[in-house]
């Protein structure tokens, strides 16, 4: 990065890895969603139509939930409210069948530190300690060519709505590169097929921009005519702090790092997973998202209210006013094991 103004002025490696499946990669294999907040504040920021109600059904139609066991219930304790995850969609999910020992600690720690137990998270509130579903199965994938991989996409350009969006860009193609450096267009099956780009929020952007979407005074430098000129694309890109603290466990305490030292936990495991049960067969399901006020103490919440009396001049007044506003109501930190 350029140098980070309010981080010592370091510049700042950023990873962007060359994946299949982009983020799901890395992200334990989760299944959760944000809350009506953060979604809603998509719509006010000019999206009309693009709020909680709109994500929420689209989210439900394409996951297939499978209820707990008896057993899930009684011994992991697992709990979830059906009417808001959907049952036919592609994708399938639900609760492993093994919890570890530490994460039903975790609970319990969590409850005696003053979090809350939500039932319910994914109707639109996560905050709170839960449960999450796992992803099974990916059976509505299919995967063009190991080793292709998308530069741009093609557009027809059509007038818009407005003075807000004079212009609209329909993308009609993916344009691939093989392996052998030829390179071809990828066009959807039929004419009500759709083109999404998920590509994280690192190369998302950088293919909008070789699309010719983007900041006409990135663009136009670089030779790339400009199809649609929004600033927005490739600006204003956060990320998060991460701390990861590291314990030794005590006996009967497991964890998948006794899998690489110890044959004999291996060997165990290994059979274990062949019945679909123990540390192979298990996915993170217990999240803890809090709130800034379960984090700072009080006079650590009136120095950052104080703070964000000033909009920082890279930041967009409207993007600023909704973080702003869900500084201390939405989840700010997640606390996982």
């Amino acid at each position: 990065t350029v140098p980070q103004t309010h981080a010592a002025n370091q510049t700042i490696n950023i990873s962007s890895g060359k994946v299949l499946g982009g983020t799901s990669s890395v992200n334990g294999l989760v299944w959760v969603r944000g809350n009506k907040e953060e979604y809603d504040a998509i719509e006010a920021l000019g999206n009309k139509g693009w709020d909680w109600d709109l994500f929420y059904a689209a989210m439900k139609q394409s996951e297939a939930f499978k209820m707990p066991s008896a057993v899930q219930v009684e011994e992991l304790g697992f709990t979830v409210n059906p009417s808001s995850l959907g049952t036919s969609g592609p994708v399938e999910v639900s609760f492993p069948n093994y919890l570890p020992l530490q994460h039903q600690k975790f609970i319990a720690a969590s409850k005696q530190l003053g979090h809350e137990f939500n039932s319910d998270p994914y109707s639109g509130d996560n905050r709170g300690i839960f449960y999450i579903n796992p992803i099974v199965s990916r059976t509505n994938l299919f995967v063009l060519y190991d080793g292709a991989l998308v530069t741009k996409f093609d557009t027809t350009m059509s007038p818009g709505p407005g003075t807000v969006a004079p212009q609209l860009a329909e993308a009609t193609a993916v344009e691939v590169c093989f392996p052998d450096n030829t390179v071809q267009l990828a066009k959807p099956k039929s004419s009500i097929g759709e083109i999404i780009l998920c590509a994280g929020s690192i190369r998302t952007p950088q293919i909008l921009e070789l699309s010719g979407i983007g900041d006409k005074n990135v663009l136009s430098p670089l030779g790339i005519e400009t199809k649609v000129d929004l600033p927005g694309v490739g600006a204003n890109y956060e990320d998060h702090v991460i701390t990861i603290l590291t314990f030794k466990l005590k006996e009967p305490y497991l964890s998948f790092d006794a899998l690489a030292y110890d044959p004999a936990v291996k060997a165990e495991q290994e059979a274990l997973y062949k019945e679909g049960k123990g540390w192979l067969a298990f996915a993170n399901c217990v999240f803890n998202m809090v709130p800034t006020d379960k984090i700072l103490a009080p006079e650590e919440i009136s120095v950052a209210e104080e703070i964000l009396k000033t909009k920082p001049p890279t930041i967009h007044e409207d993007l600023y006013n909704s973080i702003k506003d869900q500084v201390f109501t939405v989840p700010q930190a997640e606390y996982l094991l």
